[in-house]
């Protein structure tokens, strides 16, 4: 029998809701079920995933995925594993592209205070991504606290002896 409440825990963009449901609801028997897309879409990371797994089944709560149906011990473990060796995978892909980026004279990504972004375009209308001009005014204050650092860590550049 499935009992609609009209109220939903939905974890989005952010994992604060992902936490609350962690911790929320299932103690005090106001869910059943956990049902998601795939159990990466609860978490990647292997540690969390076991941990939710752990206390649901306490709980007498089941996770349901439509990926993987009712989970169970192996899912956790091996889909465990395939999600963090994907996360890792993720991050090496990322830094390799964003030194690439770097090696070729761009910036990584994100706007740096003291650098204006630089909008060209080549032939076809594609935009040129990357390209930064330092702006002056932004720069001067960024150099002003630099030059203050320095200059007040000069005493902790030679310490006096004694």
């Amino acid at each position: 029998m499935v009992q609609e409440t009209g109220q939903a825990h939905i974890a989005s963009r952010s994992h604060s809701s992902w936490y609350g449901l962690k911790g929320a609801g299932h103690a005090g028997g106001r869910f059943d079920i956990i049902l998601a897309e795939a159990m990466d879409r609860l978490s990647r990371d292997q540690e969390d995933i076991a941990g939710l797994y752990k206390r649901m089944r306490f709980a007498g709560v089941r996770i349901i995925t439509l990926s993987e149906g009712e989970v169970s011990n192996p899912h956790v473990g091996l889909k465990g594993t395939m999600n963090a060796l994907f996360l890792q995978d993720l991050a090496d892909k990322t830094r390799r592209g964003l030194r690439g980026r770097i090696e070729a004279g761009k910036l990584g990504g994100g706007l740096r205070y003291g650098y204006d972004v630089v909008k060209r375009f080549i032939e076809n209308g594609e935009p040129i991504r990357g390209d930064r001009r330092i702006n002056e005014a932004e720069a001067r204050i960024v150099r002003r606290i630099f030059e203050e650092y320095a200059a007040s860590n000069r005493c902790c550049l030679n310490p006096p002896t004694r």
